[in-house]
């Protein structure tokens, strides 16, 4: 009788341990979180004011603190911090201590070490540090997980004894995945790029990206997955965060297409996702909900490549989405679309610093070509965000405005940290001004995963050529904006050279357009790289009452003139 009182005491405590549990993961309600802010750890060894002489640093944990405060003072909700990149823990870990990944990367590779090892190697634990920090200044800690993260990878097939260029190498590569070749992506008898003399291969233009993809990990292989679930096993176990994020975009490549079929990987992502949303939930404190965030491709059609399956991940215990386009700046999503499919989750659209890149002119070599997202961006994605049901913006590499600045084309390069707490204002956000852009090369990861549907090249402006109509799509939430009258609307079209003698023609919703003689920037921008010249530039004045809430269609008609590439388009719309 005693033993089966016990037993039924027993059950009952189960029982309710479990209810606890179940209440925490499956009825916590929608993240309540507005604006998401990634800290990628790397960016703290750049100039900054709180880090004003980078020949002479203060100390990692002084950069660490610091480095939240600025975030949480500028109102963000939430940080999603990465301890490492993806296989050397920035930890204090059981499963790989650092101190044993220096002993045997000493054996291997000749690179003096970075300060943020000297710091691990002291005894340092930057995710203890990250979240004392955070609840000290009351946002909350996420760690951000890389599923596949590629950096460095360039240098893991180099035989031993090679002298490695940079600072960087011995915080990513690790021992584990030099020792196991055999579960990359790219079988190791199918590696040709780096030929049989690596140092020159890797001096080609255009070749460490690809050659980093050879190397990166196949989800195929069992062992790949435990290595990456053994380092959030223990994070969940050791650290109290508020969530854990699982990052696909890091690098968007987990299977290989042609030896899976999409029924399996999808089994493989939802398993993995099982174990995570398990191990956040027992190792909670009093059953306190954790939340699970995923970082995916923005377009459903990079999904099935990588097992991705939004409805069947929610059922899993996934809270909240980030839509990701890599690393840039691009208001067009499937934000809409997600949101519906999950409903009473957070979704999120990812903004980052950068917009284009390209080709800065002769004179200006050694500016970085990247054209900087500006803040009427910023708000004109917001305002959309809200407008398709999303729950806010999340900013990927918002600190890279730092260092990129020129001289002799601007003042400064710190980051606008005062847009963030408009960001998480929708009722203010649809009186602001807008500024929608469409540009091409933001759809790299989509055209590594699968052939680029008809509907996504629809939002790519690409070549003008007579006798073939550019047609475009763009979705558009229009604002209410203050003062008498229409808002003004111009549409502008960059291209990569002068338009010369080239004609044409704009069309906007089947309307014929106008000509309008100012093709200036529409809102002053502090970061003039690749804005182009007037030579570059046509512009057209739309009709307020012709533009859409919901997608619009630019058509593009060229009269005369050889063929000429479009690098940007955008439309404004500000007060009368």
């Amino acid at each position: 009788m005693y033993r089966l009182k016990q037993n039924s005491s027993r059950l009952r405590g189960y029982i309710l341990f479990y209810s606890l549990l179940l209440a925490g993961s499956l009825y916590a309600g929608k993240a309540p979180f507005r604006v998401l802010f990634n800290h990628d750890l790397l960016y703290m060894g750049k100039e900054s004011p709180w880090n004003p002489d980078n020949e002479n640093p203060i100390s990692v944990e002084q950069m660490l603190r610091c480095s939240v405060d600025e975030v949480a003072g500028a109102g963000c909700d939430v940080i999603t911090f990465a301890p490492g990149y993806g296989y050397v823990p920035f930890w204090k870990s059981d499963i790989y201590p650092y101190r044993d990944h220096i002993a045997w990367w000493d054996t291997v590779f000749i690179l003096p070490h970075h300060r943020f090892t000297q710091y691990m190697l002291d005894g340092g634990d930057m995710v203890a540090v990250f979240i004392d920090q955070c609840r000290a200044k009351q946002i909350s800690p996420f760690i951000t997980i890389r599923l596949n993260d590629l950096h460095m990878l360039e240098y893991m097939p180099l035989p031993d004894g090679s002298v490695l260029p940079g600072t960087w190498a011995d915080l990513m590569l690790d021992r584990w995945r030099r020792e196991h070749t055999h579960y990359g992506i790219t079988r190791p008898e199918e590696r040709t790029l780096l030929g049989p003399d690596p140092v020159a291969a890797l001096k080609q233009p255009g070749m460490i990206h690809k050659i980093r993809r050879e190397q990166v990990m196949n989800w195929i292989h069992p062992e790949v997955r435990d290595r990456v679930y053994a380092f959030i096993e223990e994070v969940c176990t050791k650290y109290d965060m508020d969530g854990i994020e699982l990052d696909f975009m890091r690098e968007s490549l987990l299977f290989r297409t042609d030896e899976t079929t999409g029924r399996q990987r999808k089994k493989i992502i939802l398993d993995f996702i099982t174990r995570v949303r398990n191990v956040l939930d027992k190792s909670s404190a009093q059953g306190r909900h954790r939340w699970l965030l995923a970082r995916v491709p923005a377009f459903t059609e990079a999904h099935d490549a990588l097992g991705i399956e939004i409805q069947s991940m929610a059922a899993r215990g996934v809270d909240m989405f980030t839509l990701s386009h890599y690393f840039r700046s691009y208001q067009q999503s499937d934000l809409a679309k997600i949101s519906s499919l999950v409903p009473d989750k957070a979704v999120y659209l990812e903004m980052t610093y950068a917009t284009q890149s390209g080709r800065m002119p002769p004179g200006l070599r050694g500016v970085p070509p990247f054209r900087r997202t500006t803040e009427e961006q910023f708000y004109t994605a917001a305002n959309l965000v809200y407008s398709r049901g999303g729950q806010g913006i999340s900013l990927f590499n918002f600190p890279y405005y730092r260092g990129m600045a020129h001289p002799s084309l601007e003042t400064g390069s710190e980051p606008p940290y005062h847009v963030i707490p408009n960001l998480a204002n929708p009722a203010d956000l649809t009186r602001k001004p807008q500024h929608y852009i469409l540009y091409g090369g933001w759809h790299y990861y989509i055209s590594q995963l699968t052939p680029l549907s008809e509907r996504i090249r629809r939002m790519i402006p690409g070549t003008l050529r007579v006798n073939q109509d550019k047609m475009l799509d763009l979705d558009m939430a229009l604002p209410d904006l203050p003062g008498e009258g229409d808002p003004v609307a111009i549409l502008r079209v960059q291209v990569d050279r002068a338009w010369a003698k080239r004609s044409l023609t704009a069309y906007v919703n089947g309307r014929i357009v106008l000509p309008y003689a100012d093709t200036s920037e529409p809102f002053p921008n502090p970061y003039p790289p690749l804005l182009g010249t007037p030579e570059q530039k046509k512009a057209w004045k739309i009709p307020f009452g012709i533009l859409r809430d919901g997608m619009n269609e630019i058509t593009l008609k060229m009269i005369k003139g050889d063929p000429i590439l479009i690098t940007f388009l955008d439309i404004a719309i500000k007060e009368n």
